[in-house]
């Protein structure tokens, strides 16, 4: 075979005398003379020409790549040539790639590197999987929709269901959560992983899903919330095999969640939650009373002042005699108590005004008092006068007796 040779018009080379191309004989005649050759047109194989073809493309495949560090690129039947003895020769090299640093330029895309990586998973160590999963997740916005819900997600699904590989999955199942479109989550992903929360899982999960639950609850429906995630937090809460700092997460996770939470999802589902915590671990205390606080600091959340009278201050004051509560934690609850003290206090005298129907008082000098034995007509009369005057005492003393009792300063078993 001779070089390729440069003309003014053309491109030509020369070699050894070949048949045809392996395209033609397959019933592709582009390109060839009108009538077609006998000998192309009735080409027919046998099995053993095909077998021993097949060897020989697979030998000057395996010299370029190892020898010459070149991948083909344009490998078909088109680039297939056989001789008159019936030989298959490469060629077509028009598009072939010079290998550098173990890679080709062609497919060092990150993506199809991190699809690999995730076939490669169950033959890997566990550290080498944790990074499989690490890169798969920062790649997930560039993963074309269809690949990502019929390939990558159904992997990562069946690895979420395993207890020894949800830790490793469960980071870039989140991930697609994120960058999933809300139809997509409630269409597509949202039935499976209701059931990846039922499951038992190592505690790791459970710590990462609580971390992550913003960004869960920013895809999910309210009725969805208040079946699936809400009842996952509590359970967390009410399960004694967990340590009190997962305890802890989830009560962090339901004060971050409160502002994105219906009002009547809080009232119907959070605050009976919250007045039945039982235990005397001070941390676990101390949440609870910040999750009130935040509640107390916006009339959306429906903290009422019968709520809190009746519901809330009688869950934590027994709380004020914990020993093992430190003072800054015992002074964080008495300030929430007080606070409560004063909504209560605010929002009743408020009701109170609104309940009850004043009297007029009499404009001043309208009162005239008798001068002499013989009263005017014009005049009130002595007794009028005077129950006039209890009534005004007795109102003043009212009103004096309650204040005094808001204050602290009023004995209501002291005789006047």
């Amino acid at each position: 075979m001779f070089p390729m040779s440069d003309f003014s018009d053309s491109l030509a080379f020369a070699s050894e005398p070949v048949f045809a191309s392996l395209s033609n004989v397959l019933g592709i005649h582009e390109r060839l003379p009108t009538p077609l050759p006998p000998d192309i047109r009735d080409h027919d194989f046998i099995e053993l020409e095909i077998k021993h073809g097949i060897v020989q493309i697979t030998d000057a495949l395996s010299y370029i790549h190892n020898k010459e560090r070149l991948v083909h690129c344009n490998l078909g039947p088109h680039s297939v040539l056989l001789n008159k003895k019936g030989d298959w020769k490469l060629f077509g090299f028009g598009f072939a790639e010079k290998i550098k640093d173990g890679k080709l330029k062609y497919f060092n895309d990150p993506v199809v590197i991190s699809l690999h990586g995730m076939d490669m998973c169950d033959r890997r160590e566990p550290a080498q999987r944790v990074e499989a999963y690490a890169s798969l997740s920062q790649v997930v916005p560039n993963i074309p929709r269809k690949i990502l819900y019929s390939y990558v997600l159904p992997d990562i699904l069946n690895e979420c269901r395993c207890c020894e590989s949800i830790s490793f999955a469960l980071p870039t199942l989140i991930t697609i959560i994120d960058y999933a479109t809300r139809g997509d989550y409630v269409e597509i992903i949202m039935p499976e992983f209701r059931a990846i929360l039922a499951n038992n899982k190592p505690v790791q999960a459970t710590v990462y899903i609580l971390s992550k639950l913003d960004i869960i609850l920013s895809k999910s429906p309210q009725d969805e919330i208040k079946v699936e995630i809400l009842p996952f937090v509590f359970n967390t809460l009410d399960s004694s095999s967990l340590q009190a700092q997962i305890r802890i997460n989830a009560l962090t996770c339901i004060d971050h969640l409160l502002d994105s939470l219906d009002k009547m999802l809080i009232l119907d589902n959070i605050l009976p939650f919250l007045a039945n915590i039982s235990g005397q671990d001070p941390d676990v205390i101390t949440c609870v009373v910040g999750i009130y606080k935040h509640m107390l600091s916006d009339k959306k959340f429906g903290l009422t002042h019968n709520l809190i009278a009746t519901k809330v201050m009688p869950t934590l004051i027994p709380h004020t005699v914990n020993p093992g509560l430190s003072m800054e934690q015992f002074g964080s609850l008495m300030e929430v108590l007080r606070d409560m003290l004063d909504h209560v206090d605010t929002q009743r005298r408020d009701k109170m005004k609104q309940e009850t129907v004043s009297l007029p008082v009499p404009p001043r000098g309208s009162i005239k008092m008798v001068s002499g034995e013989n009263g005017s007509d014009d005049n009130l009369s002595s007794s009028h006068q005077a129950i006039l005057l209890e009534n005004a005492r007795t109102q003043q003393l009212q009103k004096s007796k309650t204040s005094e009792f808001y204050s602290g300063r009023y004995d209501t078993g002291t005789k006047q």
